[in-house]
């Protein structure tokens, strides 16, 4: 920053050493430099163009040539992107994309070579209300870069990082620094590490300059730089510099000439008629309130920006809601020599909405959110960006603060999946009813209130609180403010807050119901014996109780050995009746003698489940009709009070049929019905059941049978005996009948 390539630059020496100091910018330029050293006739030209964005970014086109000794040459040609990383535009970001051209003598043979590279830099500005008082920069050279000579490989360009810095509290003066760091990691290089001392001074109003600087201050063959510049109040600016060697070589001069384009004509005379009809400030018949940025007469090396503090109160507002306007001001504003300024209100896409200006001191001023043609601006984040100008028409400031405008929510909720809910069910007990929020806007507000309240009595048994952001998610663990289970009821839940313009929403109120409570259901059959002959059906009977509403339900049969049969399913309330052919899940009709049990479940829009008690059916067996046959009743086995097992004279028994029936078997039919005594309780279908298939299982085993040669079936009370037999138990009911069926 203090060599003579800056003492004749104006500034745009920057893109070389720190490509973030570009984005300082604020006017298009094109700059040319020339240099000469008549003892060696080395020579130097460089050009460059810059354009500055609305948004601040800046984009830069260069070309630095160096012939130092015939034939051989040097020339950069460099892209350049800068940009501002923050509102106040004090801190900076800046890229060199760079093609490398060069050409050197190697053993007496020209070799050209090419390469890319990448600079890296980053610069800050420490301002005050008097202007900049320091910058501090940090950049990195030819980051990864390469050159390649010819056809030899490809050579690595020694990197460098450089660190600034640069004083500027002085009124119109200004000391700059720079420290070169060499990296040594690439590859060996006679580089040596170097520090730069500059200043300059300005006069006459910022028309003339003078400028001295020394490079590699602390080594035996640094340069001696003296200039001097001329900045009239006119689009240029010229500046001479002299470099001479400590070691007492030749002299070179720089000679550098800028240029700064002027934004006139329609468009800016536009632009002051519509800030002429502002009715905030006075303006009264001045012409040139909106900004021309000519700022010719300031030097682009060296302009003290000041820091102004804009303040917009409140930062969110709502113009059609409860807080309408924004009055912006500026605390700390103690800068006489402003002549004029302009604020700039810019839409979040960078498009101006809205200008104010004045002459002399700032003065605050309220804004309604609305644009220039006098239509409300649209939701979002908006820049209130402020320049401040001196009698000369020179910019003093340059400064951005923001403001957020709202417009009142047309949507507002909260919704759950599920309006019904029980603490005690397994799906959602543990993580309690779930809420989801619809901001309908910005999730910022200033405060919000959730509150659920029993219908009932119109009490709160819940509430939360929070600030400065809505929740995504509420939950209610069905508890109240004591820490107790609620009573089973309806309950109002609603959501109120306040957004960061003031203005109150709320959501409807949403109606959700707890229900501790499990379905009461009952499942009953048409009869206990089952008959399929001539195509009839089997009814079961439900019946399904529930304040809140069945949600989904169940009947399923299973076998004696757990296996699903037949399964009825559906949503909703269950039917009264449901009717059974006899056929499984599969299509297949069911034999006679088989014994099922049917289960009946159901789950309500809360999610609690319960289950009926259980039905036994049985069904029934009918010796075929249309052909001869006889049936015998060969035993009968007595069986003890609420048992199934068999006895030992029961076995007896079983065994003299068996002796007596083998012959037959092979032609006829065996069945063994089982039934218990009106005494007897419980289940008594699956007793007498289970009666009859302890004989049969005996039976099987006796005469070897196959498990679908012999009828097991349950009949209960069913055919009570008119007469007594000689009895053998306590009760003569309680017993198994062998029937065998001849087929002639």
């Amino acid at each position: 920053m203090g060599d003579a390539v800056a003492a004749i630059a104006g500034g745009t020496h920057a893109i070389e050493l720190n490509p973030a100091g570009v984005a300082r910018a604020v006017l298009p330029m094109i700059q040319t430099g020339l240099g000469l050293n008549p003892s060696t006739l080395e020579f130097q030209f460089n050009t460059s163009i810059l354009y500055p964005f609305q948004d601040g970014t800046v984009f830069a086109l260069s070309q630095f040539s160096d012939f130092p000794k015939s034939p051989t040459s040097s020339t950069t040609y460099i892209g350049t992107v800068a940009l501002p990383l923050n509102s106040e535009r004090d801190f900076f970001l800046g890229v060199n994309l760079k093609y490398l051209a060069l050409s050197e003598i190697d053993n007496g043979i020209l070799e050209g070579g090419q390469g890319l590279g990448l600079d890296f830099g980053l610069a800050y500005d420490l301002r005050g209300p008097q202007g900049t008082i320091a910058s501090f920069g940090l950049a990195a050279r030819d980051v990864n870069t390469e050159v390649r000579f010819n056809n030899t490989i490809e050579q690595p360009v020694t990197r460098t990082f450089v660190l600034g810095a640069a004083y500027q509290g002085i009124p119109d003066t200004r000391v700059e620094m720079d420290y070169d760091i060499v990296d040594q990691t690439l590859q060996y290089t006679g580089m040596q590490n170097q520090f730069r001392l500059g200043a300059e001074r300005f006069f006459a109003d910022r028309f003339y300059s003078l400028r001295v600087g020394y490079d590699a201050l602390f080594s035996n063959n640094g340069n001696f730089s003296i200039g001097a510049g001329f900045h009239p109040n006119q689009p240029y600016e010229i500046c001479y510099a002299l470099q001479l060697p400590a070691d007492g070589g030749g002299s070179t001069h720089f000679l550098s000439f800028v240029w700064r384009f002027e934004e006139t004509g329609p468009k800016a005379n536009q632009a002051i008629t519509q800030i002429a009809t502002s009715s905030e400030i006075n303006i009264g018949n001045l012409n040139r309130l909106i900004e021309q940025p000519t700022n010719a007469g300031n030097p682009v090396s060296g302009v003290p920006l000041r820091k102004m503090t804009i303040q917009t109160d409140p930062e969110v507002f709502s113009p059609l809601g409860r807080q309408k306007t924004t009055a912006i001001s500026f605390p700390g504003d103690e800068a006489p020599d402003i002549a004029r300024w302009l604020v700039t209100i810019e839409s979040p896409d960078k498009t101006p909405v809205r200008q104010f200006a004045g002459t002399g001191p700032l003065v605050s001023f309220v804004w309604d959110g609305l644009r220039s043609d006098g239509k409300p601006v649209r939701e979002g984040k908006y820049q209130v960006a402020l320049k401040t100008f001196n009698d000369k028409d020179q910019l003093i400031s340059d400064d951005a603060s923001s403001v957020d405008i709202l417009a009142p929510r047309a949507h507002f909720e909260i919704q759950t999946a599920n309006i019904y809910f029980s603490t005690r069910a397994p799906k959602n007990g543990k993580g309690g009813l779930a809420f989801t929020v619809n901001p309908g806007g910005p999730p910022d507000v200033q405060t919000w209130d959730f509150e659920i309240s029993a219908v009932s009595t119109n009490k709160v048994v819940f509430e939360k609180q929070g600030k400065a952001r809505l929740p995504k998610t509420l939950r209610w663990d069905g508890t109240d403010l004591d820490g107790d289970v609620a009573p089973n009821g309806a309950y109002l839940c609603l959501l109120v807050a306040q957004d960061q313009a003031g203005n109150p929403i709320k959501t409807d109120a949403l109606q959700v119901f707890l229900e501790n409570n499990p379905p009461d259901l009952a499942l009953e059959g048409q009869s206990p014996w089952a008959d399929f002959r001539s195509g009839t059906t089997f009814s079961f009977n439900l019946n399904a109780a529930d304040e809140v509403g069945i949600a989904e339900w169940k009947m399923t049969l299973r076998s004696e050995k757990g296996e699903v049969l037949k399964s009825f399913a559906a949503a909703g309330q269950p039917p009264a009746k449901v009717a059974w052919d006899g056929t499984t899940n599969q299509g297949k009709a069911l034999g006679p003698g088989s014994f099922m049990t049917a289960v009946f479940s159901a789950t309500d829009k809360a999610g609690n489940t319960a289950d009926a008690d259980p039905v036994h059916v049985q069904v029934d067996y009918h010796p075929p009709s249309g052909q001869e046959q006889m049936t015998l009743d060969l035993a009968t086995v007595y069986f003890n009070a609420m048992s199934s097992d068999l006895t030992d004279s029961a076995k007896k028994e079983i065994d003299q049929a068996a002796a007596s029936i083998k012959p037959y078997v092979n032609k006829s039919v065996l069945v063994v019905k089982g039934y218990t005594s009106s005494t007897e309780t419980g289940d008594t279908l699956a007793l007498s059941h289970a009666r009859a298939l302890e004989v049969k299982n005996y039976l099987m085993k006796s005469l070897g049978l196959p498990d679908d040669s012999i009828y097991a079936l349950g009949y209960a009370d069913r055919e009570p005996l008119q007469t007594s037999p000689k009895a053998v138990t306590e009760d003569p009911q309680r017993r198994a009948v062998i029937t065998l069926t001849t087929l002639q």
